[in-house]
């Protein structure tokens, strides 16, 4: 049985060009992971200036202040920029952010 020297000539074409498209998708991944680790610091963290947006009403908030004690015990950061968007708000959340915020300064 011999093959067609037409059908050996496009078969090794097919096979150049998966394997072409095969590399190129995997230099596609590896390059995707590399840009995912270093846009998310999956590699290595580095030092970094945390950012939090307060909004609304300031009113006594244990998940705005778990996350400001989670900024104050990461030792990479190395500032704090609050920006603070508000009409207002209890006296004692008030107190409560500035208490906060000063245990992050020190």
């Amino acid at each position: 049985m011999s093959l067609d020297p037409d059908y050996v000539v496009e078969r090794r074409q097919l096979k150049r060009r998966l394997t072409f498209w095969r590399v190129v998708g995997i230099i596609a991944i590896v390059a995707a992971v590399v840009a995912a680790a270093g846009r998310f610091d999956l590699i290595a963290h580095r030092d970094h200036v945390a950012r939090i947006a307060i909004e609304g009403l300031i009113l006594d908030d244990k998940a705005r202040d778990e996350a400001l004690a989670e900024v104050a015990g990461d030792k990479k950061t190395r500032a704090l920029l609050v920006k603070i968007d508000s009409p207002g708000g209890t006296y004692v959340g008030g107190e409560a952010l500035y208490q906060t915020l000063r245990r992050v300064a020190a």
